[in-house]
């Protein structure tokens, strides 16, 4: 059987097989990817050329007259095709920069450091005492001229006690000068209240041996025991607290009573210093014999009796001295079950469960 002959003599197109087809649209999607794949590309060029124009004020003039190196390294392809797109881009479309930088409002200079007004010359607050106090550019007194601490020497001393710093050897030598002070008490003023360090003779205060018990606790600390012993042994045969002897109640307070207070605790109890106290602190009572309770500053010693008998006027009074009993007093009331001595040195209201 023949083929029947078209009208137009053109034979007839057959139609693709499956394959042909799937191939054909396999080739269009490569394109169309292809295509993309270059605008995404050109947008991205042309988008990261506007941003660092915009951040960086960088003119497009700029970029067509920069050489073709960039920090001394020469241009890639990529780079240079960047240039030219931002080169087309200039011709076609305004100039962004300039007027995203006409529209921005101008940049503030720096704030420049404030610098402080110059210093006023120094005005005396009272002129008319200025002066009066100067210090000598010398010190001549005493203190300086027999221990050598002024005479600007800051090494390790004439003794070269100031680079000794290895502890053993500090104690040691602190323990030495423990000892060197109370041989020159009992050289020149045994039984008395102080030495005069200049004079090197007794300074009488209230004939009550206030160094020797203010000095009991020191001695045990530093375990000068030989020492210790000649203390305890005046204090249990020569400290007596007569009637009518006239003291100034801080310190006899703080030195004798505390003193003694404290040489019973580390002495491991010893009731001598216990008794001692309880005599001191009944004497003491007397200087509460006012109207508010205070604590006169200069009183008399007196036993019951002449508690008594006597009273005094709160004009004499020491409200800072007086703040300063609580731990004698208490102690004291404490140790001997004694309420009255310890509601004197009670500061609140726990006196009542002592």
């Amino acid at each position: 059987m023949g083929l029947k002959q078209p009208l137009n003599g053109t034979l007839p197109r057959r139609a693709p097989t499956p394959l042909e087809s799937q191939h054909k649209g396999w080739e269009r999607c490569h394109a169309t990817a292809l295509t993309v794949s270059a605008s995404a590309l050109l947008a991205t060029l042309v988008t990261f050329v506007v941003l660092n124009v915009l951040l960086n004020d960088v003119n497009l003039p700029q970029l067509q007259e920069s050489p073709s190196r960039m920090n001394g390294l020469p241009r890639s392809a990529l780079q240079q095709a960047a240039a030219g797109v931002a080169q087309q881009a200039a011709i076609k479309a305004p100039d962004i920069s300039n007027s995203s930088r006409a529209a921005k409002a101008p940049r503030p200079l720096a704030k420049q450091p404030t610098l402080p007004p110059p210093a006023k010359p120094f005005v005396h607050l009272f002129p008319n005492l200025n002066g009066l106090y100067s210090i000598p550019a010398k010190d001549s007194s005493p203190r300086c001229s027999h221990s050598h601490i002024c005479d600007g020497d800051h090494s390790c001393g004439r003794d070269k006690l100031g680079c000794i710093v290895e502890a053993k050897a500090r104690k040691e030598h602190v323990r030495k000068a423990i000892a060197w002070a109370w041989d020159g008490y009992r050289k020149h003023a045994w039984g008395h209240d102080e030495v005069d360090i200049v004079s090197k003779s007794p300074h009488v205060w209230f004939h009550l041996g206030l160094t020797i018990v203010d000095s009991l606790d020191t001695l045990l600390l530093a375990g000068l025991h030989e020492e210790y012993q000649q203390a305890r042994h005046w204090v249990a045969n020569h400290l007596s607290f007569a009637d009518g002897s006239s003291i100034q109640f801080f310190e006899v307070n703080i030195r004798i009573l505390g003193g003694l207070l404290s040489a019973y605790y580390l002495s491991d109890g010893d009731e001598m210093y216990l008794n001692k106290a309880e005599q001191l602190a009944d004497r003491l009572m007397v200087a509460f014999n006012t109207t508010t309770g205070i604590p006169k500053t200069f009183v008399q010693l007196a036993d019951a009796v002449g508690r008594r008998n006597s009273y005094m006027s709160d004009a004499q009074t020491n409200q800072a001295e007086a703040g300063t009993i609580s731990m004698e007093f208490s102690t004291a009331g404490r140790l001997l079950g004694k309420q009255p001595t310890a509601q004197k040195g009670c500061l609140s209201s726990t006196c009542s469960q002592l």
